[in-house]
């Protein structure tokens, strides 16, 4: 049997994601195992293009943007927590 090394989350693909599919569809959460907010940005995403046709649009776009980058602040944060519970066999840290 040969051991293999877990396969880490690389900061740099987690950031690409962010910048170009982040702020519609969230794909650097689900990148990081994170569905369930990844799943509600992509949501808030499509109900920003639906709602793109009438004034309130601009809103959810403005709300979108704003946990854009709040993303974009923590992102390193987030890839060294993801990395931490894989090398801990899918386990969380105990504080």
């Amino acid at each position: 049997m040969t051991d293999t090394a877990p396969a880490l989350k690389s900061k740099k693909v987690a950031w690409v994601l962010w910048l170009f599919l982040g702020l519609f569809f969230g794909a650097h959460r689900i990148y990081l195992n994170r569905m369930g907010s990844g799943l509600a940005i992509m949501s808030l995403g499509f109900f920003t293009f639906i709602l793109s046709f009438l004034a309130v649009g601009l809103y959810v776009f403005i709300i979108l943007a704003i946990i854009w980058i709040i993303e974009g602040i923590r992102l390193n944060k987030l890839v060294d927590l993801e990395n931490a519970f894989i090398l801990n066999g899918g386990y969380d840290q105990e504080d």
